[in-house]
């Protein structure tokens, strides 16, 4: 999941694709899940194919990085949004989840990395500290 991103740096975009059994869906033969980035205007940012973890067959990803000259929100509320897509043999599935993009060397708007586990179905209490 992405919160937010800085243009010019690398981003890691990924999705999981399982049915209602949490079971991996599978790709139809032939298919790989593609992705898309479209800035808050809806123009095309960035575009490709993801890579399948070996691990687990529901998870695909791809590493790539946003353009140093993305469109950055004046307000910060306008978000960039990523979908993924993948032909299976129940039919075209999506996935598309929002973020936002900050300009490079914001001091400011520091990334930083992090985990989150929760088991499905349990209650969590989720942070942020600026």
């Amino acid at each position: 999941m992405i919160v937010k991103a800085i243009a010019g740096q690398s981003i890691t975009l990924e999705s999981y694709f399982r049915d209602s059994n949490n079971l991996p869906i599978l790709p139809a033969t032939g298919q790989i899940a593609s992705f898309t980035v479209r800035d808050f205007n809806g123009n095309l940012v960035l575009s490709g194919t993801g890579t399948q973890d070996s691990n687990d067959p529901s998870h695909w990803y791809a590493t790539t990085i946003l353009p140093a000259s993305a469109v950055i929100s004046l307000d910060g509320r306008e978000k960039y949004r990523s979908t993924w897509t993948l032909q299976s043999v129940q039919g075209s599935l999506s996935f598309t989840e929002a973020f936002t993009v900050y300009p490079y060397g914001d001091p400011v708007r520091t990334v930083y990395d992090s985990d989150v586990i929760v088991l499905q179905g349990t209650p969590f209490t989720d942070s942020v500290y600026v």
